[in-house]
């Protein structure tokens, strides 16, 4: 089964924010969506997350941002 590493995910939240920085304060769709994940995988201290456990929203968000090969 595919997964992202916290340091994927981590990379990909750089990108997305260097991409598209937040504005006022307030991020942006995709860097919300990209920080969720993130917020759950430090409360639940993984350091691997299982591409299946992501809504269609946030898998598309971080292929969008990810530089990861996914398998479909």
């Amino acid at each position: 089964m595919a997964t992202i590493t916290i340091m994927e995910l981590e990379a990909a939240i750089n990108r997305c924010a260097k991409a598209r920085p937040p504005m006022n304060c307030v991020l942006g769709p995709d860097l919300r969506a990209l920080a969720a994940i993130y917020g759950d995988m430090i409360y639940r201290r993984l350091r691997t997350l299982e591409l299946a456990t992501l809504s269609p929203t946030q898998r598309a968000v971080f292929e969008r941002w990810g530089q990861v090969s996914i398998p479909g």
